[in-house]
């Protein structure tokens, strides 16, 4: 799972709609993405 939000946080642009669906967690998924993704801007 790492994988896919370092692959999500680097190739996703400004204008880009990132969906993540899952029937649960996942894994701590979703907050983790949105962490990757405010980090790579600060």
């Amino acid at each position: 799972m790492p994988e896919i939000v370092t692959f999500l946080s680097r190739q996703a642009a400004p204008a880009d709609v990132v969906v993540g669906l899952s029937n649960g967690g996942f894994g701590g998924f979703h907050a983790r993405l949105l962490a990757a993704l405010r980090d790579r801007t600060a």
